[in-house]
């Protein structure tokens, strides 16, 4: 780093051409207009930094910090921005000629007009970025993730390389049905169906799989209420000590379906109970939301915009699965609980008779 050099840039200095500030912090620094042509400014952090029209070409931004970076019309040309932080950046008309972005972050970038002819986005993550009206012509898109990205038909697709582009159903769709790209295109990437990755998991066989469970946790509780609510019904004019059939409900479960009418005992199983609850209202979620997307794309015939790796679905979902093994552990534990349950002795004669 040069002292000389790192003074001018935070006084506002535009003549910066091939100045050295390597791992310096110039976070928020208006450099509107600034020729940092060739600079050395790898590791350092322009975070929300000011860069509109700035001539960056040549530069090397190795493992810089750009997010929130306003970069709208900056000259990109063949500049290094290996794992780049980009996150939020605007770089709308910014021209991106040949740079080398491989492994950067563009998250939520805005490239609208940005020309991107022949960059290098090896394994770039362009999730959820502004692709539209962008020129991705001849770029290296090989094993990028371009999953929630906005997309558009002006977006220019041609001799792009997409191996291993991680990709949703429905922007294929988008961009086959648009012509931008042709089914042999599509064969070398890594195509996402969340709506199919969900059915898989939670329709079809696996949905009564899922109802039978639900159901068989419910019964111990229904079966108690069940027979709760004929006492109740015959008692409508007893004035003596009760409880009511919620009340009997909690003391069930709090005790461990022991005395359901008596003191407050805490067991063990309650919280077995607890772990079911949660894990059978995640469950009863998640068949909601597959069946509803299901009937969105059958009544549509074609695939909806659904995305599990960014959103709370795709969370739910893995909960679910690492939940599965614990849930049939407890549902184990819990019928030994029930079944180990004393039944009296004069009871059990009246049955075999």
């Amino acid at each position: 780093m040069n002292e000389d050099d790192l003074k001018r840039a935070r006084e506002g200095g535009k003549d910066l051409a091939k100045a050295d500030l390597h791992d310096v912090s110039l976070q928020g620094t208006d450099l509107r207009e600034a020729d940092l042509h060739g600079a050395n400014l790898r590791g350092a952090n322009l975070s929300g930094a000011d860069l509109l029209g700035a001539n960056l070409s040549h530069a090397n931004l190795r493992g810089a910090s750009l997010r929130k970076a306003d970069l709208r019309r900056a000259d990109m040309r063949e500049a290094r921005l290996y794992k780049v932080d980009l996150r939020e950046a605007r770089l709308q008309d910014a021209d991106l000629l040949n740079a080398d972005l491989s492994g950067a972050d563009l998250r939520d970038a805005d490239l609208l007009d940005a020309s991107l002819l022949g960059a290098h986005l090896y394994e770039a993550d362009l999730r959820g970025a502004k692709l539209i009206d962008t020129d991705l012509s001849g770029a290296d898109l090989t094993g990028a993730r371009l999953l929630r990205a906005s997309l558009a038909p002006q977006t220019n697709w041609k001799g792009a390389v997409t191996r291993r582009l991680t990709i949703s159903r429905y922007q294929v769709e988008y961009l086959t049905g648009g012509g931008q790209m042709t089914t042999a295109d599509v064969l070398g990437m890594d195509v996402r169906h969340a709506t199919a990755r969900l059915r898989n998991a939670y329709s079809g066989f696996w949905q009564w799989i899922h109802l039978v469970a639900l159901t068989a946790f419910l019964a111990p509780h229904l079966y108690f209420l069940a027979l709760a609510w004929p006492i109740s019904r015959s008692a409508s004019d007893y004035t003596g000590p009760g409880s009511s059939i919620l009340s009997g409900l909690m003391h069930n479960i709090w005790n461990g379906g022991h005395d359901p009418w008596g003191d407050w005992d805490f067991h063990w199983s309650f919280w077995l109970v607890v772990f079911g609850v949660i894990y059978n209202l995640l469950r009863a979620a998640l068949l909601w939301k597959t069946k509803k997307l299901e009937l969105a794309e059958e009544a549509s015939g074609l695939p909806v915009d659904f995305d599990l790796d960014v959103s709370k679905w795709g969370i739910a979902l893995t909960m679910a699965d690492y939940g599965f093994f614990i849930n049939l552990l407890v549902a184990l534990v819990h019928s030994a609980h029930y079944l180990a349950r004393v039944v009296p002795l004069d009871v059990s004669g009246m049955l075999q008779q």
